[in-house]
């Protein structure tokens, strides 16, 4: 009778090289391991995620108003940024519901989220709320090497706009409209891989005060993942 194995490998999977024979893999419990890459990368502890806004006293949603001074959108003033110096960094999903003012006619509300792929805009600490990135393997443990601020409030060095990652805009068209709701769902099919230094940030504003939720969820993996030559 064969002896069939694989190799159980799931919180510390080892990069092979090119044109190396290894293992196929499993998990803990025995089971082939089938799981994509964006899978086994939160298996092994590597997601994580951040939310911004909440809940108040049980009865009402807390929002943050983005924009500068709540009135526009200002790229100096992010409402969420995640900077990484070295590494890996992949946003799987960027979910923002914003409720965005529109009450006279061509009045807007605007989404957008960038990438900035030279620099570390959080290298150094802006005026804002630092965020603590929960590990997307509840009681994972460890710490995130990524830095990530909500709410913004005083101006960083203008971003670089290398990538536009996701975008949307509500405009009422030549009549007043009643106060909507601007909703965003980034899930790339195939999310981009950025190479540290590198940030990542999200805006919302509008001709009046723009207020969301959101949350972010993003990969932090080491480079040798993912060799590039």
């Amino acid at each position: 009778m064969a002896d069939i194995r694989a190799k159980s490998n799931q919180v510390n999977p080892v990069v092979a090289g090119d044109n190396v024979l290894d293992y196929v893999q499993m998990t803990k419990q025995g089971a082939i391991y089938t799981g994509d890459w964006i899978e086994q990368a939160i298996r092994a502890g590597m997601g994580w995620s951040v939310t911004v806004g909440s809940m108040t006293g049980g009865t009402d949603i807390s929002r943050i108003t983005g924009g500068g001074s709540g009135t526009c959108m200002d790229n100096d003033q992010p409402e969420i940024a995640i900077g990484l110096g070295s590494g890996l960094l992949v946003p799987i999903r960027i979910l923002i519901d914003a409720h965005v003012d529109i009450d006279a006619a061509d009045d807007d509300g605007n989404i957008l989220v960038t990438v900035d792929t030279a620099a570390n805009g959080m290298s150094s600490a802006p005026t804002g709320t630092l965020e603590t990135p929960a590990n997307m393997l509840d009681g994972a443990g460890g710490s995130c090497s990524a830095v990530v601020y909500s709410a913004i409030t005083a101006d960083i060095t203008d971003p670089t706009v290398s990538e536009i990652l996701c975008a949307k805009s509500l405009v009422a068209n030549g009549t007043a409209v009643n106060a909507q709701m601007l909703h965003e769902d980034y899930q790339p099919l195939h999310p981009p891989r950025y190479a540290g230094p590198c940030t990542i940030y999200a805006y919302w504003g509008g001709v009046a005060a723009t207020s969301a939720v959101a949350r972010v969820e993003f990969l932090v993996l080491p480079t040798s993942w993912m060799p590039v030559n």
